[in-house]
């Protein structure tokens, strides 16, 4: 679709007038830093529990882990409003 979009303002437009044109129809998605990421946040600190979990002995069953990992995970995908800028 975008690809027929362009293909036809370049027969009547300039070249640099259809790209400014793309770019105002077809704006970026807002991002925000990848350290800002609650996502990523909570799988980092669902690898340093499992790295606690090997070193004291202490494990809450793998199942457990897997299931409130992915479910948590689901969550946040759910509130995401932006993209990372990596």
């Amino acid at each position: 679709m975008v690809d027929l979009l362009f293909r036809l303002l370049s027969r009547t437009l300039r070249k640099d007038l259809v790209c400014d044109i793309m770019i105002l129809s077809f704006p970026l998605p807002s991002m925000k830093p990848w350290y800002l990421s609650r996502t990523l946040l909570v799988n980092f600190l669902a690898a340093v529990a499992v790295f606690v979990q090997s070193q004291t002995g202490y494990a809450i069953p793998p199942e457990l882990q897997a299931y409130g990992l992915v479910l948590l995970n689901m969550l946040l995908r759910t509130i995401t409003d932006k993209e990372l800028s990596v």
